[in-house]
């Protein structure tokens, strides 16, 4: 019997990397925020295939990307009335603030793709060509319209501390940039070595790229750190998450998707008070309750599983035996 043979990206055979770019251009055209989370939650259940580098790349599935934060064109131009903080501005998160990150995100813009950015430990840099300070594995999938399909990929970004403490729109402006604040790429598997051309990639736009995702990440990192958000998924695909304000969660709730029997049960923080003790009629105030969660955070409507998350920097803060998920954990 013939023996079987391995075809790395057998089906982008005759596809040059020109008409490959070409065809992972985004072809929908909408601006309007609810249609591209239909157009999200469509494309989630597209067939996923690999862009293989080396014969131990692991398989990428949409699973990878599940509790992705579903980044829009329709709030490009203005991140922050999304709640999200601008890179490259005064707030801009770093390493020092978030020592780990974990994070996935979906972009609909000039192109259509699943992001993941994990911050990889000393133990799990072993074995790994890694010369920065800070190591990350870039887990990505660009949707490719011809083929109805992601194609899906992964590599390792290092950088230093200089990157964080610099003006970037100020650097960016002299002639000569000073290397250590530019990135690297590196193979993500111990014992591999890719040949990158580090002074080729230096001059090329994939380096921008690279800078936009580290801060970027960071930056959504610290929104849905302390920001209120909301998991929607449909019960046979993936799940994203998005932001919320607090102040508007009831509101949202008055729709026909997000209900509750009662309005009163919607989640929300009880501050720290003091009140009675039990079974007393006396004024003596000396039962200490200490700040929690009360009200309900899940619902299922149809085929939309529906969770409200408070912000982790409280959930952090408080004791409580919600089972709350956790968008930082795969």
């Amino acid at each position: 019997m013939e023996e079987n043979k391995f075809y790395r990206n057998a089906d982008l055979f005759l596809e040059s990397e020109s008409d490959f770019k070409k065809n992972v251009k985004n072809v929908f055209t909408t601006e309007d925020f609810s249609r591209q989370l239909d157009l999200a939650m469509y494309l989630s259940k597209s067939k996923f295939k690999q862009l293989f580098f080396n014969q131990h790349n692991k398989n990428i599935t949409v699973n990878t990307f599940d509790k992705a934060f579903l980044m829009s064109s329709a709030f490009d131009s203005d991140l922050s009335n999304m709640g999200i903080y601008a890179p490259l501005s005064d707030m801009q998160a770093n390493p020092k603030m978030f020592p780990s990150i974990n994070l996935k995100f979906m972009h609909i813009g000039e192109t259509i793709t699943f992001q993941k950015m994990k911050y990889l430990s000393m133990l799990e840099r072993r074995g790994l060509d890694v010369k920065n300070q800070h190591a990350y594995k870039y887990t990505y999938a660009f949707y490719h319209n011809d083929k109805d399909s992601f194609y899906a990929g992964e590599f390792g970004i290092g950088v230093n501390n200089s990157l964080f403490d610099v003006n970037l729109l100020e650097e960016s402006k002299k002639e000569i940039i000073n290397t250590s604040l530019l990135p690297t790429q590196f193979c993500i598997y111990p014992g591999y070595v890719q040949n990158f051309n580090q002074k080729e990639y230096w001059n090329s736009q994939e380096v921008v790229n690279d800078i936009k995702r580290v801060l970027i990440s960071y930056n959504i990192m610290m929104s849905l750190y302390y920001e209120w958000s909301i998991y929607i998924k449909e019960k046979d695909g993936m799940g994203f998450i998005l932001p919320i304000d607090s102040d508007k969660i009831k509101e949202c709730f008055d729709s026909s998707i997000f209900r509750f029997e009662e309005r009163k049960r919607v989640i929300h923080f009880v501050k720290d008070h003091y009140r009675k003790k039990p079974r007393t009629n006396s004024e003596d105030l000396s039962v200490y309750v200490q700040r929690y969660l009360r009200g309900e955070n899940k619902v299922i409507y149809k085929d939309f599983k529906t969770e409200i998350i408070p912000p982790r920097y409280d959930l952090n803060r408080i004791k409580t035996k919600k089972n709350i998920t956790d968008i930082f954990k795969d």
